[in-house]
């Protein structure tokens, strides 16, 4: 007697054993397709969250800040410097989208007076500064702790632009299209 014969003649006796078997069989394949299926569609799912978050990372050099024997604060750097070269070839991996470079520091002006605040007075008459690309993306503004009230956001293709506080532009009378003259602190 072959083999597909016996298995016929087995199931025909044996029709309770079959059908829990059968049962038991189908009952585990479903749970199996139903595990990957939840499995795909959260892959899918926290790459669209991803996604539409914008994550974002940061490179930055690491300085050291520790007081002198003065009471005075010393910045120290750890000399690494981190080159365009190596931003583009973050860049060509294709996850990152917008390269948005900052850069921090404060000015003076002899054309308007700066509010004072945590690192200057008035007698310093300085305001921080935040140099990048694209103001949109800037971390007040992403965090909505900032809303742009006039005017646009500034782009990579802006040169010499600033966006200045409400309070600072109340302040010293200034309104979208003035020209401000900022040096150095």
């Amino acid at each position: 007697m072959n083999f597909a014969k016996r298995a016929m003649l087995y199931i025909l006796r044996k029709k309770g054993k079959t059908i829990s078997l059968f049962l038991f069989v189908f009952i585990v394949a479903i749970f199996l397709i139903s595990c990957f299926e939840i499995l795909n569609a959260s892959e899918t799912l926290s790459k669209e969250i991803r996604t539409s978050l914008g994550a974002s990372f940061y490179l930055r050099a690491r300085t050291g800040v520790s007081m002198g024997e003065n009471g005075e604060a010393q910045i120290s750097e750890n000399g690494i410097d981190i080159s365009q070269e190596q931003v583009d070839e973050i860049m060509e991996m294709g996850e990152v989208k917008i390269c948005n470079p900052i850069n921090y520091g404060f000015v003076k002006s002899n054309a308007i007076h700066f509010i004072p605040g945590e690192k200057h007075s008035e007698e310093s008459n300085m305001g921080k500064v935040i140099a990048l690309a694209f103001s949109a993306l800037a971390p007040d503004f992403t965090d909505e702790a900032a809303v742009l009230a006039e005017g646009r956001h500034i782009t990579e293709t802006d040169k010499r632009k600033i966006l200045v506080s409400e309070q600072l532009a109340k302040a010293n009378s200034i309104s979208v299209g003035d020209v401000i003259t900022l040096t150095h602190a």
